[in-house]
């Protein structure tokens, strides 16, 4: 009949990230798949693109420690399951965490180099963040509009102990030229 399937560019771009668009309830649990399949297919030259469309989607799975229960949210509020970050953010149990073994089971292991690559050029991050301060804090504590602050030190550092100091201490000598 001289009907094909469309090209997963024309699904991606035409059909799914439009939906994002929208105030209706999508199910985004095919998304990520789709999503990871094109950027490996991707030309070098349309990364930066695509992930530019596609990294403030909430199509990624996280929970907290605090929670079993599972969110989908933005690759720039979530962070990567480590055991250096799982330690700093003991003391801030609200901290979102990437599922990375149902991604990692979702594609072959040969291709678990490129899920980190993608994961970190969405906006996944294995350090913690610097954050601006919020503007409830410039009013309490007469901070200025452009303080900023890394995500869980303070927490941290409220409960510090030998445990928490030494990865206070290997957290920021290895990230130091990121702060």
């Amino acid at each position: 009949f001289g009907v094909k399937k469309p090209s997963l560019r024309d699904d991606i771009y035409n059909k799914i990230l439009p939906a994002y668009k929208t105030n209706i309830a999508i199910d985004t649990s095919p998304h990520f798949n789709k999503f990871f399949r094109y950027f490996k297919e991707c030309r070098n030259e349309e990364v930066a693109e695509f992930i530019g469309l596609i990294k403030d989607k909430t199509f990624l799975r996280y929970n907290a420690t605090e929670d079993d229960k599972v969110f989908r949210g933005k690759a720039k509020d979530i962070y990567l399951p480590n055991p250096d970050l799982k330690a700093w953010f003991e003391t801030k149990p609200d901290t979102n965490f990437l599922l990375l073994d149902e991604y990692r089971e979702m594609v072959d292991e040969k291709d678990h180099a490129n899920l980190m690559k993608f994961l970190e050029l969405l906006g996944i991050v294995s350090f913690p963040r610097i954050m601006d301060v919020g503007h409830d804090q410039y009013r309490r504590k007469q901070i200025s509009d452009n303080d900023k602050k890394i995500d869980g030190l303070e927490e941290l550092l409220i409960q510090i102990d030998d445990k928490k100091s030494k990865v206070l201490w290997k957290m920021l000598s290895e990230k130091w030229n990121i702060y």
